[in-house]
């Protein structure tokens, strides 16, 4: 039998997928955003002016929660979105967000993840925006323990790359 650190959790969106037993991705989330103590680290492709995401960080920043987000090609997000995480930004001084600038138009930082305290990580294919957390067939799985920990460490590592640059509103 495995351990409790090696359980995994599966969350998923999408009609097809949903009402089978298995919870939602924005239920997932919900959850282990609640056992935030420290930090939360976010990686991500794509992002939308989704509210119910925009507003679960918030909650976590008024909690006093630091959160680190890294999005790739910040600049071509939409208006609307990067907008939004100006606001956070200029509201809370624990928001801290960074672009993933590719060195060239055939790579990109195409990942989906959260770690919340190095101690609960969420990987998955949904990007934030509305549709991949609600609309489109996405899957997410949530890793504890060892695991969590060393994608929170690879987090980490991609944000002291030479990719990364720390946008400061």
């Amino acid at each position: 039998m495995k351990n409790e650190d090696e359980k995994i959790k599966i969350a998923v969106t999408g009609d097809a997928w949903m009402r089978k037993g298995i919870g939602s991705i924005q239920s997932l989330m919900e959850d282990v955003f609640s056992k935030a103590k420290n930090e939360v680290l976010i990686v991500a492709y794509a992002i939308s002016e989704n509210q119910e995401f925009i507003g679960m960080l918030e909650n976590m920043l008024v909690r006093g929660i630091r959160i680190t987000i890294t999005v790739n090609r910040f600049n071509g997000q939409s208006e609307g979105v990067k907008r939004k995480i100006r606001k956070l930004s200029s509201k809370y001084n624990n928001f801290i967000v960074f672009n993933f600038e590719p060195r060239s138009d055939l790579e990109d930082l195409h990942s989906k993840i959260i770690v919340v305290d190095h101690a609960y990580a969420l990987v998955g294919s949904a990007n934030f925006s509305t549709r991949g957390l609600f609309r489109n067939h996405e899957l997410m799985v949530q890793l504890k323990g060892k695991n969590a920990y060393e994608i929170g460490n690879l987090i980490d590592t991609l944000i002291k790359s030479r990719n990364i640059s720390h946008i400061q509103f």
